[in-house]
């Protein structure tokens, strides 16, 4: 399969035909690649994988879904078009076309990134840690050497995601990720939104103040407290004079979906595996 993926081509079935389709990544990642594998069960039991040689990860899907997947579209805009080191550039991918011309993706075959588990685990981890060590002594905490360290991971993690959005908005590549102007239209949807949200977050505040351990409380007392000044406020107007742009988001970054490695690298969202047209939330905001 690896090999047909980086010669590209097709293959005729009795119904449909399969597409073997290279990045330009493909060469540089399969070269000289041993036949060695090793299988690995995910925890994501919407897939099987093998690790070709320590160098490429295949994944073959067992939830088929018909349409173009945003793991696949992104996968190679960020490979090919407007590449950017901070994910796992994608090799190339197996797809079956019907007859009534509509793709499923098979298998997508992606560069093998060692690493150290989810940021997710690491930071509930570090959490457990630092509680057991100094419970509410807060200097002491913050003057931790792990404290410290994991400060200058999530400052590494939020300049990576800056470069994402920097190659996601960049312009004239490619019309289906062209950067668009925000509109008034967008600006009073997305403060409806966050009214919304804000308001549904304060009332299960309100609800579960006396249910919390101390000094929470008093904290989400002061919170509420100030509820009519921070709704006001979502809904200030921005300054006048800001040129805007909105990109294309599928879906959400959480720290479950993102791998400790010695570049910080950063997989798929959550959602990135589900057709476009399908998925909803697709839409051009910020990821």
């Amino acid at each position: 399969m690896m090999a047909a993926i980086r010669d590209g081509g097709e293959l005729p079935l009795d119904v449909g035909t399969l597409v073997f389709q290279p990045t330009t990544a493909m060469a540089r990642l399969a070269a000289d690649i041993a036949a060695t594998q090793e299988i690995r069960q995910p925890l994501d039991r919407s897939y099987s994988a093998a690790i070709l040689d320590s160098r490429l990860f295949l994944k073959i899907y067992r939830r088929l879904r018909p349409g173009l997947s945003s793991e696949i579209e992104v996968g190679r805009f960020l490979t090919d078009v407007s590449p950017f080191p901070g994910i796992v550039p994608l090799a190339g991918t197996l797809d079956v076309r019907g007859e009534d011309g509509i793709t499923t993706t098979l298998a997508v075959l992606q560069k093998y990134v060692p690493n150290q588990g989810e940021l997710w685990g690491f930071t509930l981890d570090l959490l457990g840690r630092l509680s057991d060590a100094y419970g509410d002594r807060i200097e002491d905490r913050d003057a931790d050497l792990a404290q410290i360290s994991y400060a200058t991971l999530v400052d590494t993690l939020g300049r990576r995601l800056a470069e994402l959005h920097q190659a996601l908005a960049r312009p004239g590549v490619d019309p289906a990720f062209e950067p668009e102007p925000v509109t008034a239209a967008d600006l009073d949807a997305w403060r409806a939104r966050l009214r919304a949200d804000a308001l549904e977050t304060l009332a299960r505040l309100e609800a579960q103040l006396k249910n919390l351990a101390e000094p929470a409380p008093g904290l989400g007392e002061e919170l509420l407290a100030r509820r009519e000044p921070l709704l006001a406020q979502i809904m200030d107007p921005l300054p006048p004079g800001l040129d805007l742009l909105k990109i294309r988001c599928h879906g959400i970054c959480i720290l479950v979906r993102c791998w400790l490695s010695a570049t910080t690298s950063s997989s798929s969202t959550s959602r990135a595996s589900r057709p476009v047209a399908r998925r909803p939330g697709t839409s051009r905001n910020v990821h």
